[in-house]
């Protein structure tokens, strides 16, 4: 097994990761992520929220139930604790993406050190890609295994946060999308470009 990372020469704040095994002739890649951007501010646009929710207004789709998602990721072998359980009540899935509310779980338990040392809580970034996993729409089990490109944002937005899935490509064995993470006020905090699961 080896694991390859990569980070500019410059001080740009990237940095990529590959973890792959075998010789040069049969490589298998377990897991990728591209690069990584960290920038002071990422956009912001007003309407962000809005025109995710008229997507799922478009598609007639209604809000889903999260407690039996949480239920469904149970018996597939997916448990989440209660601090890991940000999908609020507030969640929709169509076939171009997905919406879903995510709350911010330092409501429910994180130090203030904690909470100082973080861009972007972990239990947010895992339920925005459990948003993903939820918009392929199956009961199997699937992991987000690579990621082409993502963009932190230094200044990140703290609090209750959206999360908004745009699938690219749909098959029967994986799902590649775009992922962003944002609050009410259309402020982005995070962007993850071509999300594999």
């Amino acid at each position: 097994m080896r694991v390859r990372c990569v980070a500019s020469s410059e001080s740009t704040e990237e940095a990529s990761v590959q973890v792959e095994d075998g010789v040069a002739t049969e490589t298998t890649i377990h897991a990728r992520f591209g690069t990584a951007h960290l920038v002071p501010f990422l956009d912001r646009q007003p309407d962000r929220l809005e025109s995710w929710r008229k997507l799922c207004e478009a598609d007639k789709q209604p809000e889903q139930d999260v407690n039996q998602l949480y239920s469904s990721f149970t018996e597939r072998g997916l448990s989440y604790g209660v601090s890991f359980q940000t999908l609020t009540s507030t969640a929709c899935f169509t076939e171009l993406g997905a919406l879903a509310r995510l709350q911010d779980p330092c409501k429910v338990e994180c130090a203030s050190w904690e909470k100082s040392l973080q861009l972007l809580h972990p239990a947010q970034l895992d339920g925005a890609l459990l948003v993903e996993l939820a918009a392929r729409g199956e009961k199997s089990t699937y992991l987000p295994f690579a990621v082409r490109r993502t963009t932190i944002a230094a200044q990140c937005t703290s609090g209750d946060l959206w999360a908004a899935v745009r699938v690219q490509e749909r098959s029967e064995a994986s799902l590649l999308a775009d992922v962003e993470i944002f609050n009410s006020d259309g402020q982005l905090a995070a962007r993850l470009e071509g999300a594999s699961c």
